[in-house]
């Protein structure tokens, strides 16, 4: 069969029937995942003979017809996938794969970045990518007239979806014990609150504290790319997670900590999230292989329970503000009070009342 004659077509799930892309993965022992955006199958003669999806800007489902290995299929997969991201904004595209293919990606342009192990190998295809990333953060950080490898420097990775008291008891108690600390915040627009308000909150929340840096994660801290279980909960099971979790925390651990001379990260206690608590036993595994100390904080308490934010948000939704005010900071209090937080209250006291009337 030649490969002239190959068609190209894009699926969107689940509008489209992906069982023949379904069965072609399982004949290749690999599995058609949840979450795509869209699928693009090849064909030849109306034969199946590769497939390639996109999550974001995640390469998934990868798989080339052995009879016709070696003859620029998976090139195609790519460069065809890539032109979809480009036109959507992005300029990355990741990949994870066995270290086995890692040769094969390579060829193409990827770089590896982490990997835990024969699965998964993160790698990615960017202009500037990881390394630009390490650069700008070191950049920022220029301004410090203080010699990071001399000092107690400390890192917070949160999400504040919304900022609260409980977040701000721990970025005191490190800028009390640390000479520097830097708060990574989650960029994934994943959550309720959006990244840009959720980073501004956290800026305003915490300058009156010299000792404080506010960064945006991006695409390599506790990000979707880098350990999806955090965003999607426990449904892959909990031995995936702790393995993404572990690719997480070694590209923490092994790039970015030693860029800015990290040598301790400050997490609060879990007692609500599984994967929030699976997260932080893998990190105080990994960490001190790295010389990399984890201090792991008791919740700040407000009338016998722990200051969450998701408490926080059902009460939003409850429309009781005199205990929303009690949980949060002042800036998150008034953010929550503007027009701008409008539409974030109306979707929790409608998603409250359908809750209530068993909706």
């Amino acid at each position: 069969m030649s490969i002239w004659n190959l068609r190209k077509e894009i699926l969107y799930p689940p509008v489209d029937d992906m069982t023949e892309v379904a069965t072609f993965l399982n004949g290749l022992n690999l599995e058609l995942e949840e979450r795509l955006d869209c699928i693009l199958v090849l064909r030849i003669n109306n034969r199946v003979v590769g497939t390639g999806g996109l999550d974001g800007n995640i390469l998934k489902c990868v798989g080339v017809d052995p009879e016709f290995q070696n003859q620029g299929l998976l090139n195609t997969i790519v460069s065809e996938l890539k032109h979809i991201l480009y036109r959507k904004g992005y300029n990355s595209l990741f990949v994870y794969t066995p270290e086995h293919q890692v040769v094969r990606y390579k060829n193409l342009g990827f770089v590896e970045i982490e990997s835990v192990g024969d699965y998964p190998v993160l790698m990615e295809d960017s202009m500037e990518g990881f390394n630009g990333f390490i650069r700008s953060l070191k950049k920022k950080t220029q301004r410090i007239n203080l010699d990071l490898k001399k000092i107690e420097v400390a890192s917070l990775v949160m999400n504040c979806n919304p900022f609260t008291k409980g977040h701000l008891y721990l970025i005191e108690k490190a800028a009390r014990e640390r000479d520097i600390v830097f708060i990574f915040l989650l960029t994934e627009d994943r959550s309720l609150f959006p990244a840009n308000i959720r980073y501004e909150l956290v800026k305003k929340g915490t300058k009156h504290l010299d000792n404080v840096i506010v960064f945006r994660g991006g695409d390599y801290i506790l990000s979707y790319t880098t350990f999806p279980d955090y965003f999607i909960g426990s449904q892959r099971g909990e031995e995936k997670a702790r393995r993404y979790a572990e690719l997480d925390a070694r590209i923490f651990a092994r790039h970015i900590a030693p860029a800015l001379n990290i040598n301790h990260r400050y997490v609060g206690s879990e007692p609500y999230s599984s994967i929030t608590a699976i997260y932080n036993q893998v990190l105080k595994k990994v960490l001190p292989l790295y010389g990399i100390s984890l201090c792991e904080v008791k919740r700040k308490n407000y009338k016998g329970q722990p200051i969450s934010a998701s408490r926080v948000r059902r009460y939003l939704g409850e429309g009781n503000y005199k205990k929303v005010r009690d949980l949060v900071p002042e800036v998150t209090y008034k953010f929550l009070q503007s027009p701008g937080a409008q539409k974030i209250v109306d979707y929790l006291q409608n998603k409250f009342r359908g809750d209530k009337n068993g909706n």
